[in-house]
């Protein structure tokens, strides 16, 4: 019987050793570019640079336009509020009037007109005006026939009383004296009074301004003596 041969082919041995670890280097080589380049998004996927500045500057351009529409805003609501402000303003003048108050006479004494208005303050020919107040005495006649006139061009609302003063008699007989007040709607007459002597007061009518420019005549103490020489 012929026996085993337990000759080994070094050859054979060798070869397949190199191949197993040229295998090995192949598989290790792939593993290392998949995972260095595999996940790694080609140059398709990503943005150009010059895209990427394309959008920054409409980003920015669309914040400025955001902050020039918030300037705007701000300014249209300023000039609103000025306006409403200006808007109520001439409506508070609309609801003023003027106030115009005169007294006649046809004779050749000297009737004086005096006007207390609500805050106290008398017009007379002595104080024709007061400081703080655009109402004036604008028509003083020392003599008769004559006219007297007082004036307010925007009359705060409140109790105006007009009186007549006889500063001097000359004629005979009582002075007969006339009056009206004027107004943005029309006039109302005062009722006559007549005065007696030197330095005699009487109240010719009381006038009431209400909030909305309206004027009322009060002619309940049309005609009253008072005591002094003055109206208020």
């Amino acid at each position: 019987m012929k026996k085993r041969s337990r000759e080994i082919n070094v050859f054979s041995v060798s070869a397949l050793d190199l191949f197993a670890s040229a295998l090995g280097a192949f598989i290790v080589i792939s593993l290392i570019f998949m995972v260095s380049f595999g996940a790694r998004p080609s140059d398709a996927d990503q943005p150009p640079a010059s895209d990427a500045a394309t959008r920054l500057e409409q980003v920015e351009a669309d914040l400025d336009r955001c902050r020039s529409e918030a300037e705007s805003a701000a300014t249209l609501t300023g000039h609103l509020a000025r306006a409403d402000a200006a808007l109520e303003s001439c409506r508070r003048l609309l609801e003023r009037t003027f106030v115009l108050a005169v007294a006649s006479w046809s004779s050749i004494d000297d009737v004086d007109l005096h006007v207390v208005d609500p805050a106290g303050r008398e017009y007379y020919f002595r104080r024709k005006r007061h400081q703080g107040s655009r109402a004036a005495l604008e028509e003083d006649n020392i003599r008769g026939p004559g006219n007297e006139v007082w004036l307010h061009p925007q009359a705060e609302s409140g109790r105006y009383r007009l009186c007549y003063k006889l500063y001097t008699k000359r004629g005979a007989g009582p002075v007969a004296v006339r009056g009206s007040v004027l107004w943005q709607e029309g006039r109302i007459a005062m009722p006559g009074v007549d005065l007696g002597g030197t330095g005699e007061v009487r109240i010719a009518a009381e006038v009431r301004v209400d909030e909305r420019g309206r004027v009322m005549l009060d002619r309940a103490r049309s005609g009253q003596l008072l005591a002094g020489e003055r109206c208020g």
